[in-house]
């Protein structure tokens, strides 16, 4: 009844229980284990090669589905996010969410897994954008649409009750007058709409997506007057570690920016393991505490996504019994929101330079997640999202 009523369009005829009816749809079924006695090479080998018959299978039932439902104008969210998910599953690609506060350190995080400086951290939450890191040679940029950057536009000039209608039409305004009232951030957002917009619109006439090399990587993620533009910054490196990984250096909690929000939920619900960072001098802080629990509330903090929490500048700590102390604090703190997480103190900086016991447990558990935990982890989250 279901695939008759979405094939047919007539589903807003129907009342429909969505999970009995895709678990039909998909062929979901309660399954029971047992243990097998039989630890032969010939008999693990056989559950592997049925592990990924039925994995296959199983993506396969649920593409048919999405295809079916594809036209149905609901839960475009879930969607999209089951479809990346499956695409991830045939690439064999896992994706890590790179969490904190901003300027909790999360890019220096990420060089220092690098093994070298790639990222080059804004100083501006206004115009940051999310970069992505992943195995390749083809860097490019992602430009924001018109309507995204109009939206930006009107979120930084809406406490002096104005809108814009067209970022025209903002152009033409008077700036001077509406610069006074702005915060630096946000004037040094302005001020790169109102010098380059020109450039950008030329841009736009050949697609969103342009090719950039390495030395280009700081002007257009990091120099405001570019980085304005950006919605995301997609880092291809052919570095071996990041063989089966794509990387996402998400933008900062709390930057009031509604944009940000929505990636920064986004990156979260298609993350398959997520890294929280939070800086050493103050570790967990209640901002940390608010989206923790902000992650729990949209039900991503559970069996189907990994977590690790990393405090990163553990070379600031004066002695060993400082560093136990501030870990034993943020093992207390993730104990109160009801959080059991493996906790990792490092230094990015001590990596960077020469190398770090921290970060070399980090990258193996990471290593160790992509290698073995990460199957039945991506398979829980698609069935988890249906």
């Amino acid at each position: 009844e279901l695939r008759q009523s979405l094939t047919t369009k007539n589903y807003r005829h129907y009342y429909i229980h969505l999970d009995e009816s895709l678990d039909k749809l998909i062929g979901r079924q309660e399954t029971t284990y047992q243990v097998a006695t039989d630890n032969t090479q010939d008999n693990r080998d056989n559950q592997q090669l049925n592990q990924n018959t039925a994995t296959t299978n199983m993506s396969i039932d649920i593409q048919k589905a999405l295809d079916i439902i594809s036209d149905v104008p609901l839960f475009k969210r879930t969607k999209q996010d089951i479809h990346e998910t499956l695409t991830r599953i045939d690439n064999k690609l896992i994706k890590i969410g790179v969490f904190g506060t901003f300027s909790a350190g999360k890019s220096s995080l990420i060089n220092a897994l690098l093994g070298e400086h790639i990222l080059v951290s804004s100083p501006n939450p206004t115009t940051a954008a999310t970069t992505e890191i992943s195995y390749g040679d083809e860097s490019y940029i992602t430009l924001k649409s018109q309507s995204q950057l109009l939206d930006e536009i009107n979120a930084v000039v809406e406490y002096q009750d104005i809108s814009f209608s067209t970022i025209e039409e903002f152009i033409n305004w008077d700036l001077e007058k509406l610069k006074s009232h702005l915060n630096k951030n946000q004037l040094a957002f302005i001020q790169a709409v109102e010098k380059h917009y020109k450039l950008y619109v030329n841009m736009l006439e050949n697609g969103e997506k342009h090719a950039i090399n390495q030395q280009e990587l700081k002007k257009w993620s990091a120099e405001d007057e570019y980085a304005t533009f950006v919605k995301t910054v997609h880092i291809a490196l052919m570095h071996d570690w990041l063989k089966g990984k794509i990387i996402v250096d998400s933008l900062g909690l709390h930057s009031n920016n509604q944009r940000h929000t929505n990636e920064t939920e986004q990156i979260l619900t298609s993350s398959d393991l997520i890294l929280y960072v939070s800086y050493f001098n103050h570790s967990f802080t209640d901002n940390d505490k608010a989206f923790i629990e902000h992650m729990k509330d949209m039900n991503q903090l559970n069996e189907n996504q990994a977590f690790k929490m990393v405090i990163n500048a553990a070379d600031l700590a004066e002695s060993q019994d400082d560093l136990e102390a501030v870990e034993t604090y943020v093992s207390d703190a993730l104990r109160q929101v009801h959080l059991q997480s493996d906790i990792f103190a490092v230094s990015s900086r001590n990596a960077l330079q020469a190398e770090d016991k921290g970060i070399d447990q980090l990258k193996q558990s990471i290593q160790q997640f992509v290698d073995v935990e990460s199957k039945s982890i991506l398979e829980q989250q698609m069935i988890h999202q249906l």
